[in-house]
Formats: C-alpha cells, structure tokens, sequence
C-alpha cells in the first residue's frame, strides 16, 4: 500500500501531496478519543485519490498440477462444446492497477475504516526529488497537520465543535 501520493503539479515547484497515516491516539483534554474526534470532524472515512482501474478476466480454474479442471456432467463425464472440445470450469479475475491519483481497494478498506487517515496539502518539491525527500516533506506536512488538528479540537467533545 502507498503510503505518500505525489499528485498534479499546481505552480512551477509546488505539487499535492497526500500522505496515509496511522490516527493519532489517545484523548483530547474533554477525555474524547482522537480517533472519536476525527470521525466527528468528517475527515475519517474521506479521500481525494479516486479508485483503482480493474481489468476483470475469465481464467481457467487448475488443478494442483496447473492442469485446467473440466466441467463435468451428471454422469461424471466431461462436457464438451460444439468442436468436442472439453469445457473447463473458469472463474473471474481482476488485475488492479493503481495509477498517479488513485488508490488501491485495501487503501480505501483502510480509510473507510478508520484504520488510517489521509491528509494532503500543497508542498514545494525539487525537480529531482526522491523518495527519502517525499518522505521528508510527508512526515513534515502530517506533523503541522497534527498539530492543527490537537489545537483546534483539543478541548472539544463530541456535542461541540
């Protein structure tokens, strides 16, 4: 699972960035979970990044031998097409490929659950950024995210906001 998205370029060195992160835990000072808060606040369960491309395919169903598995008929014998030629079982398959600005099923899983949040902004990148400066900028963005977060919410309950 990706964990930072570097998505579209919005002015000559500043792009948007969308990191994936665990909630924070604990309690607010009105004994309100973080986890609680964030779900009040509409920003558990959301996402910028649009769903994955899936190719669906029909695939023969093989044996332990990676041989294909024939149908077979009420008598136990195979049944056959119009070219006497077996019929095998088939089963579905989807191939998932996840481009820039999308994300996987299990990512979206994740959200929706709560398991993790996604937050983004808009960062300034080199030209020839790597991963470790991804990472940098991520951790950097998530923390003055974080800290915005605690600030505005940190003596709140649930009935207020």
């Amino acid at each position: 699972m990706a964990r930072n998205h570097l998505l579209e370029q919005t002015t000559i060195d500043h792009n948007r960035l969308i990191t994936h992160r665990v909630p924070p835990r604990g309690q607010n000072q009105a004994d309100v979970s973080w986890v609680d808060l964030l779900k009040y606040a509409g920003i558990s369960g959301r996402t910028e990044l649009k769903q994955s491309t899936k190719t669906v395919s029909v695939v023969n169903v093989l044996d332990e031998n990676d041989n294909p598995i024939p149908l077979l008929d009420e008598n136990e014998d195979p049944i056959l097409d119009d070219d006497d030629n077996p019929v095998y079982q088939t089963t579905e398959h989807v191939d998932e490929v996840v481009e820039l600005g999308q994300m996987s099923d299990e990512e979206r899983a994740r959200i929706v659950s709560g398991e993790i949040i996604e937050v983004s902004g808009i960062v300034k990148v080199d030209h020839d950024s790597r991963a470790s400066s991804i990472i940098t900028l991520s951790r950097r963005m998530y923390a003055d995210w974080e800290a915005r977060f605690f600030e505005r919410y940190q003596h709140c309950g649930l009935n207020q906001g």
